[in-house]
């Protein structure tokens, strides 16, 4: 199998150099441990002969190439949501190649889901982690609000895949929790969508019936295709495996890519996904590492003289400095009517990545023409927050509210920047990030982030 796998990438040398290039940063190995055909990530790419056995030799072409589309994407070294959930990953990562380039059988595609059509890696992901319940078995309140994401008592057992709160029979089959679940689902759906045929309605009874037909049949018909993918749980998670961040790979890839961008280098590709590895270029801000910057130029500007430490020019002759490595930030969030719920959920996703910067505490208060107080103390990472307003956007009573507080060390401010900019007096750090490329191109504040292209 290795050597068919060698022969396909010396065909792909004249055909596809980019595919070529990307596929020799990696190491062929082979896994008969696998439960999936390949998977890549850590510099290797990993294949189960045994399952590849009775595929042809154009299958398994195709198979490998996909997978050094998800090599070009970047989906196993960059841009994984904080505390990101594998399941969600591999089935996100499959739906935007499959959205952008092309799929196989064993691949999910948006249209299991009925999905829009044309996002990113990380809105895929929002939308497919809002839909898969985890293994907990989900409550009626939270199956019908946003997300459904309750996990519900753990009792140490261990929990079912597919979304029940069963145990697991020994046959792999759902247990008696799981079975009620979906009894209560049947019962459900039976209730709104049998109707009586033998009543005559009106023209406005008969579309509200059209409506409520249509809509138990979509439903039904997404309710299947999550259970498919979650039988398919231990697949997806084992595909994710091996990803993680990593920038010596992140930068290999992106100097391939400036490559065959300046060569017109891109082989067999076609043009969507040319045009997509492109803008994936246009995007050159890492917002991780922007905010540990933020954080250690807060630190730097609290520097305090001390004789128990020696300079390092003069040593004890002049006095050492030391950084007191305690901040306090504090954190605006812009909930005025222009900003979708998507935004809000992607500004908490970088909020819960400052505890992952050594941040113990972070008040975070919210904002549309006025301030919304009280501010809300964060200890750890959250799932969500509650929206309290939907006015108009005015970043004054915030500034305010910074300038008269001087015990915190920096102001973060997410917004989509559709406000006149204030006057700022304090000399204290300022960061503003922008909800999308677009606002940050016409955002006239600095300095500045934004977190989608």
């Amino acid at each position: 199998m290795k050597e068919l796998l060698q022969q396909i990438a010396n065909d792909w040398f004249f055909t596809d150099p980019l595919l070529f290039d990307v596929l020799c940063t990696h190491e062929l190995s082979e896994n008969l441990q696998l439960k999936v055909e390949m998977r890549v990530g850590g510099g290797v790419l990993e294949y189960n002969s045994e399952l590849l056995k009775g595929r042809s030799q154009g299958y398994i072409a195709k198979r490998l190439r996909i997978e050094v589309v998800r090599i070009l994407l970047r989906h196993p070294y960059q841009r994984q949501p904080l505390n990101s959930r594998s399941l969600c990953l591999a089935i996100a990562s499959d739906m935007t190649i499959a959205e952008y380039y092309d799929a196989n059988e064993t691949m999910a595609t948006r249209t299991m889901l009925k999905l829009p059509a044309h996002r990113s890696f990380e809105e895929y992901y929002s939308m497919v982690d809002a839909l898969l319940p985890p293994q907990g078995i989900p409550s009626k309140e939270s199956t019908t609000s946003k997300g459904g994401l309750d996990q519900g008592s753990s009792d140490g057992k261990k929990r079912g895949m597919n979304g029940g709160a069963g145990e697991r029979s020994p046959e792999g089959g759902r247990g008696r929790g799981n079975a009620r679940f979906h009894s209560e689902k049947k019962s459900e759906q039976e209730a709104v969508g049998t109707l009586p045929d033998s009543i005559h309605y009106s023209s406005d009874q008969q579309d509200a019936r059209a409506i409520a037909t249509a809509s138990v049949s979509t439903s039904k018909v997404q309710y299947n295709a999550l259970e498919h993918l979650q039988r398919r749980a231990e697949e997806w998670e084992e595909l994710t495996a091996l990803w993680e961040e990593d920038e010596v790979h992140n930068e290999a890839i992106e100097m391939l890519l400036k490559k065959a961008v300046k060569t017109d280098a891109w082989g067999a590709l076609p043009r969507p996904i040319q045009q997509y590895l492109e803008q994936s270029m246009l995007v050159q801000v890492n917002i991780r590492r922007q905010l540990a910057l933020f954080r250690m130029g807060i630190l730097s500007n609290r520097v305090v003289l001390s004789r128990m430490k020696p300079s390092r020019r003069y040593g004890f002759r002049q006095m050492g400095i030391r950084h007191p490595y305690t901040t306090r930030v504090l954190v605006g969030i812009d909930v005025s009517g222009s900003i979708p719920n998507g935004d809000i959920q992607n500004f908490l996703s970088v909020i819960n990545h400052f505890f992952t910067q050594g941040v113990e505490r972070i008040d975070v208060v919210q904002f549309d023409s006025e301030l919304h107080l009280p501010l809300v103390e964060m200890y750890r990472a959250h799932r969500g927050i509650k929206v309290m307003a939907r006015g108009g956007t005015s970043f004054t009573p915030l500034i305010s509210f910074f300038e008269e507080h001087p015990a915190y060390d920096g102001l973060i401010i997410f917004t989509d920047g559709c406000a006149p900019l204030p006057q700022i007096r304090t000399r204290r750090k300022v960061l503003w990030i922008l909800s999308s490329l677009a606002a940050y191109k016409k955002f006239q504040g600095s300095p500045k982030l934004y977190i989608r292209a």
